[in-house]
């Protein structure tokens, strides 16, 4: 399986049927394409435990 985003090795949703929650590994050199993708699709928060 790929990744959701091109800049990331391991982006993908959790298997809940939608694109509510994704995991990633670090998402610090997005594209504006990508960024617009994720606001596009409700991705609004990230959270870093």
């Amino acid at each position: 399986m790929g990744s959701l985003l091109k800049s990331t090795r391991n982006t993908r949703a959790l298997p809940t049927g939608t694109l509510r929650y994704i995991r990633s590994d670090y998402p610090g050199c997005l594209s504006d394409e990508e960024v617009s993708w994720l606001r596009k699709n409700g991705v609004t928060t990230i959270i870093d435990l």
